[in-house]
């Protein structure tokens, strides 16, 4: 998480011991209202997700903690630092990149997007799904990773499942790269056939394990969707005090939801967790914090998971430890 040089997780530094938990899937399920429009997954989806149940959809709200809250997270011990591997080199050049002694607290802000047609836009949209648990329709905001079956999106684990026991496996889960102002008809959309996330989330709604992945379907002539949209890679076990460039689909005020959106600066330790100064908001969720990005392309090493009460200005996200590695290495082939 940085914009250099590649920083471990410093190895003798101490840790209360923790039961580590493990990979947790669920099969992308259609509610019952999409099964009866079609026995075929796709088609059922295709039907459900029509123009107007997207636009009353609701933007998933950004987890509120307490300090006290987040002060319970769990702290893994240090793991050797990994990455993915990127599969699709930056276009050759320079690509302007602020400056962030340019503005004062300009990255501070969410701020639009200024390029299109390509990476990371096109990594990045919306997810849309049936809350099985609210029994709503809701949206928020995910990634196309790098992985040996070309077709893995990253988000947060509340974008997958409720969390905790109690609550349930997220239903009709679809995603639309590029979104802008609508759906882009030249990336199309994906469907999910299955659901990843870290037992720690599912069972007990830890925050510290709030991140997830989505297995997404093939289209019907075999094409797999990070062939389509390029894809960012993802690494784990580096420092907590780095430089990301945060990315979602924030939509309460002062934003509208419509167009990609993104922070950047530095992160810094909070208990278990991460931190940086951005004051996107709800529909945000999931959205990634891509390190060592190079104005195309980066590492996901972070994600949209949850603000504190007293301070909307900042935004928290779980540490990328061994349970990320550890889930990508489960998944990345699938």
């Amino acid at each position: 998480m940085g914009a250099g040089a590649l920083v471990p997780v410093a190895s003798g530094q101490a840790v209360a011991a923790v039961e580590p938990g493990r990979p947790s899937s669920g099969a992308s399920e259609l509610s019952a209202e999409a099964r009866v429009m079609s026995t075929d997954h796709g088609a059922a989806l295709e039907a459900y997700w029509t123009e107007e149940r997207r636009a009353t959809a609701e933007q998933v709200e950004l987890p509120t903690l307490t300090e006290e809250e987040a002060g319970r997270g769990e702290q893994e011990p240090a793991g050797e630092p990994g990455r993915s591997v990127r599969r699709q080199a930056s276009p050759p050049g320079p690509r302007p990149v602020e400056d962030p002694s340019a503005v004062s607290g300009f990255g501070d802000l969410g701020q639009p997007w200024p390029y299109r047609g390509d990476e990371p836009a096109t990594t990045i949209g919306r997810v849309y799904y049936y809350d099985a648990t609210a029994k709503k329709n809701k949206w928020c905001s995910a990634t196309v990773v790098d992985a040996d079956s070309n077709r893995l999106v990253w988000t947060a684990g509340h974008c997958i499942h409720g969390g905790g026991s109690s609550k349930k496996w997220h239903q009709n889960w679809i995603f639309y790269p590029h979104y802008r102002n609508g759906v882009d008809p030249a990336y199309g959309w994906w469907y999910a056939e299955q659901l990843w996330s870290w037992s720690k989330w599912i069972d007990g709604g830890n925050y510290s394990y709030d991140f997830g992945a989505a297995v997404m379907a093939p289209k019907p002539g075999g094409q797999r969707i990070a062939s389509v949209t390029g894809g960012q890679g993802l690494a784990w076990n580096y420092s907590k005090n780095g430089y990301v460039h945060n990315f979602g689909y924030p939509a309460e005020w002062p934003f509208n939801g419509m167009t990609l959106q993104y922070c950047f600066g530095g992160t810094w330790a909070s208990g278990a967790d991460v931190g940086m100064k951005c004051n996107m908001t709800g529909g945000a969720s999931g959205g990634p914090w891509l390190g060592w990005f190079d104005g195309w392309n980066g590492w996901v090493n972070g994600n949209n998971s949850y603000k504190i009460t007293w301070d909307p200005t900042r935004m928290f996200s779980p540490y990328y430890g061994n349970a990320v590695g550890n889930l990508y290495s489960s998944v990345q082939w699938r």
